[in-house]
């Protein structure tokens, strides 16, 4: 049923979400996450998947696997929120060496200075 909605509704979050939440009531999480990755990038400016990506796999206890989402996040410059959440996630398991300001030369004039992770 999900799937043939999705054919028709392919931008629809709010079907993504609930088939995304569908899938992990079920406890198929293969299949989650497989979901989670197609509207990510299907959608890959919609914030909202994205958090729900990066607390899935952060839920699961997968560090690795939640440090790729968020790098794959952070390369279509979100808003500071995304970052934000990123470095804290880097702060909660004591990565925060892995975080460094954005180099001037990077911002536009009057653009607030915010951090990067690599």
């Amino acid at each position: 049923m999900f799937e043939r909605a999705l054919d028709v509704h392919s931008t629809d979050i709010k079907l993504w979400t609930r088939y995304i939440d569908a899938e992990l009531r079920e406890k198929n999480i293969a299949h989650a996450r497989n979901l989670l990755d197609r509207a990510v990038t299907i959608l890959p400016r919609v914030n909202q998947l994205w958090f729900k990506y990066v607390r899935t796999e952060e839920a699961l206890k997968d560090v690795a696997r939640t440090r790729e989402v968020y790098e794959r996040w952070m390369k279509w410059q979100p808003d500071p929120p995304a970052w934000n959440a990123y470095v804290n996630f880097e702060l909660r398991y004591n990565e925060a060496g892995r975080t460094r300001p954005t180099p001037s030369s990077t911002r536009s004039p009057g653009e607030r200075r915010i951090l990067t992770v690599g």
